[in-house]
C-alpha cells in the first residue's frame, strides 16, 4: 500500500510528539542536575540543550580534529554570552556572576570542555559580541560568526575562515532567536 498525504501527515505529527518530548526529555535532565534559582537552572538547561543540538555535531565535523575543540569553547562561550545578555535586565552583577559559574559547572561535564581555553576566549567574546550587535556597516545585518571565530583567534587559536558557511551563520541566529524567546519574561513569567 502507497501512504497517502493524510498517512504522511499523521506520521510527520507523530514524529513531531516523539521528537517533543525527546526534547522535554533533555530539558528536564539538565534542569534536575543543575542547581540555584529557577532561572538559573532554566538557563543551564537551555545552555546545555544548545550544545547538545545535532545539528552542532554536524558543523562541528567539518573542522579538524585539533580545531573542533577550539571551536565548540568559542561555541560555549557565545551561549553564556547570549544567556547573560538576555538576562542582564532582569539579575542583580551577583546573581549574573552565580549564573556564570553555575552553566560554565555544566559545560565542564561537555565532552570537549577546555576551561583554559574557555578563559582565553571569554574575554574577547565578551568584547566582540557586542559589536555584532550592531549589525554590519552598510547592511546592519546581526552576524556574529565571524566573531565567534575573531574571538577564538584573537584569544591565540585561530579557526578556518572556510567554516564560516552560511547554514552555521544562520544556525547561530536561531540559537540566539531561541535563548531569548525562551528566557523572556514573557515567555517565563514563573522563572
Amino acid at each position: 500500500r502507497i501512504l497517502g498525504i493524510r498517512d504522511i501527515a499523521m506520521l510527520s505529527g507523530l514524529f513531531q510528539r516523539i521528537a517533543a518530548r525527546r526534547l522535554e526529555k533533555r530539558f528536564h535532565t539538565h534542569f534536575e542536575r543543575a542547581s540555584g534559582p529557577v532561572l538559573h537552572r532554566n538557563a543551564v538547561a537551555i545552555a546545555m540543550m544548545e550544545l547538545e543540538d545535532p545539528w552542532v555535531s554536524q558543523v562541528t565535523a567539518e573542522f579538524s580534529a585539533e580545531e573542533r575543540p577550539i571551536f565548540v569553547m568559542a561555541y560555549q562561550c557565545f551561549i553564556l554570552w547570549v544567556l547573560i545578555r538576555v538576562l542582564q535586565e532582569r539579575l542583580q552583577p551577583a546573581e549574573i556572576q552565580e549564573l556564570i559559574s553555575r552553566v560554565r559547572d555544566a559545560f565542564v561535564t561537555f565532552g570537549s570542555h577546555d576551561s583554559v581555553v574557555f578563559e582565553k576566549i571569554w574575554p574577547y567574546t565578551q568584547q566582540f559580541m557586542p559589536i555584532g550587535l550592531k549589525g554590519g556597516k552598510h547592511s546592519g545585518v546581526v552576524y556574529p560568526l565571524p566573531l565567534i571565530i575573531q574571538a577564538a583567534a584573537s584569544a591565540g587559536y585561530p579557526l578556518p575562515q572556510k567554516n564560516l558557511d552560511y547554514r552555521l551563520g544562520v544556525h547561530i541566529l536561531t540559537v540566539m532567536k531561541r535563548i531569548t524567546e525562551t528566557l523572556s519574561p514573557d515567555a517565563n513569567p514563573d522563572a
